[in-house]
């Protein structure tokens, strides 16, 4: 599942630690072979005692004996192993132990049960079983070889050299019966070691190719992983019912909510768009036609910014094709619309700029001939008082009309900026002291600043002075009854990220925020402020705010307005920082 832990199994973490892996495999078997004997020592007990209620002749009393002390060894050793089992880190010992341990008692078994004639010689065969498990070819050799011995030694026991033997049951052997029976049970022991070491070789390649593949398939699990953890888009994946089954990092960073929350939920809850619920509904009847769904959302405001999210939703199918869910995946488009529609902007103001130098300078000329030529004819004609008053309005009309085009020029064609590091402190109380003292700040305004006394930036002082001008005049006009200007300014390093992106240059950059309280601006008043001849001001001319930001980008910052109607407005001016070696030869 996406976002789950990983982690390796412990026969990796025993690699890792320089340990063989074979020690855990081991571990685990001779558990096994611990709890069958337990088992099978028990089925022993419980028949031992039924026949011993059954023949209650004291004949027999010293072959239960002999058993029931058989039956205790064996429990001890039992009891040992599974302690020894719990804290040996490498119970190779213990494994030959219980070789060993289970032919003393076999032979036992069968020194009571008859000897050469018992029944239960074939419990060897479990010996050597045992041995090939716990240690594969080497442990069935070495159980093969000592069922032998303690076979002849019980051999040896029974004859001491007598012939013709006769056993328990009256059975008479001759010296070659007797060989021969010995040899056939050797062979067997022989046989069966071979078989079972074969067998157990086998199992071991076996269990060493799966536990390759089960590590390849947790790498491949782990990087699989890793990837989906790696990528910036959100990654969320659903059932078939729309219930999200997964999530990645990326989602819960976009979509600022924790995982155990978007877990809880379901895909057209998250997104309550008819988009996706439409295509969940086409998913649920398996509709083969549609492939993907391709679409762009406003995913509500996140710290005062619609963010927009572009979706991709596909569908999730097994290896035999059949639908299994639903893959969404999303990335945060909101930083690339805001760059589409600068970009946008910027063509819009470079267009409007080349016509309006090409007017002005056109304009400007025979304005100059026409404001002349009205003042020679009022200062040689004798106008009444009405003709007077009207070449004023003339004349008055024509300087208003000659700023605007010096304006124009201005903007069309800005004059190179002389660029050096400044006290922004410094920039800023000057300006504000000629604005306090202007006819237009009336008593009602409150100016506040809250600026750093070592902030400094690489501009144009008169630039710099006419932008914070036009922007703080702008704010005391969106206040016509009153309120509070504030000014603000924060250091902001190389690479940090703030609400806009993350910050450019080498340097660092200094943001100045000027807020008022006024009546604030309507988002698509907002889109197009920086426009030429784009006001809402009587009389206003559309030139101050597209100028201000003609000055920002050429000292290589930008400049971004965060407002709501009825909220005030919040101007953010982005400025480069200068270099600390200018900065101290400078300032």
């Amino acid at each position: 599942m996406i976002g789950k832990p990983h982690t390796r199994n412990t026969a990796t973490h025993r690699l890792a630690a320089g340990e063989p892996s074979g020690y855990d495999d081991l571990s685990s078997r001779l558990k096994w072979i611990i709890l069958m004997r337990l088992i099978l020592v028990t089925i022993l007990l419980g028949v031992t005692v039924v026949l011993r209620l059954r023949d209650s002749s004291t004949g027999g009393i010293s072959s239960f004996i002999f058993l029931y002390s058989l039956i205790g060894y064996s429990y001890a050793l039992t009891a040992i192993s599974a302690l020894a089992a719990k804290y040996m880190k490498r119970p190779v010992f213990l494994s030959y132990l219980q070789i060993i341990g289970d032919l003393i008692f076999i032979t036992g078994i069968l020194h009571i049960t008859g000897g050469i004639d018992s029944p239960f010689v074939f419990l060897y065969f479990f010996s050597i079983i045992t041995g090939s498990i716990l240690r594969y070819q080497k442990g069935s050799l070495i159980a093969a070889s000592l069922s032998a011995c303690s076979y002849l030694a019980l051999v040896y026991l029974n004859t001491a050299g007598d012939f013709p033997l006769h056993s328990g049951t009256g059975i008479s052997y001759t010296s070659a019966e007797l060989y021969y029976r010995t040899f056939l049970n050797l062979f067997s022991f022989v046989i069966i070691a071979f078989l079972s070491s074969q067998l157990a070789g086998r199992l071991k390649m076996a269990g060493e190719e799966i536990r390759q593949k089960a590590d390849s398939i947790e790498d491949l699990e782990l990087l699989n992983e890793n990837v989906i953890q790696s990528v910036t888009s959100g990654l969320i994946t659903t059932d078939l019912h729309g219930k999200i089954t997964s999530v990645n990092m990326a989602a819960e960073k976009i979509l600022r909510i924790p995982r155990n929350e978007i877990l809880e939920a379901k895909l057209d809850a998250l997104f309550p768009y008819p988009e996706v619920r439409e295509y969940l509904e086409l998913k649920r009847i398996d509709d083969a036609n549609e492939k993907y769904s391709r679409l762009e959302v406003e995913y509500g405001s996140i710290e005062n910014l619609a963010v927009t999210l572009g979706m991709t939703l596909t569908p999730l199918r097994n290896r035999t094709g059949g639908l299994t869910g639903s893959l969404c995946t999303f990335q945060d488009l909101t930083q690339i619309k805001a760059l589409e529609e600068k970009m946008r902007r910027h063509e819009q103001l470079a267009a409007i700029g080349e016509l309006a130098a090409g007017m002005a300078h056109e304009i400007r000329n025979p304005l100059a001939s026409m404001s002349g030529s009205i003042q020679v004819l009022q200062a040689e004609l004798d106008l009444n008082r009405d003709n007077r008053r009207l070449m004023d309005i003339i004349l008055k009309e024509t300087d208003r009309l000659n700023t605007l085009i010096g304006n124009f020029l201005m903007y069309a064609r800005p004059r190179p900026l002389d660029c050096r590091p400044q006290r922004l402190r410094e920039l800023l109380e000057e300006t504000f002291l000629l604005l306090k003292n202007n006819h237009r700040v009336h008593q009602a305004i409150e100016i506040k600043m809250d600026v750093d006394s070592d902030s400094a930036v690489m501009a144009d002082s008169m630039a710099i002075r006419q932008v914070l001008w036009n922007l703080a005049t702008n704010a005391i006009d969106a206040m016509p009854d009153g309120g509070t200007l504030t000014i603000e300014t924060r250091d902001m390093e190389w690479g940090e990220t703030s609400q806009w992106g993350k910050v450019p240059g080498q340097g660092g950059m200094v943001r100045v925020t000027l807020t008022d309280t006024g009546k604030g601006i309507s988002p698509e008043i907002s889109k197009t402020i920086f426009f030429p001849f784009r006001t809402n001001k009587a009389g206003g001319t559309g030139l101050g705010l597209a100028i201000v930001h003609q000055i920002i980008e050429q000292h290589g910052g930008w400049i971004d307005v965060v407002s709501s109607p009825g909220e005030g407005t919040a101007v953010h001016l982005y400025l480069p920082k200068p270099v600390e070696l200018l900065l101290h030869q400078e300032v």
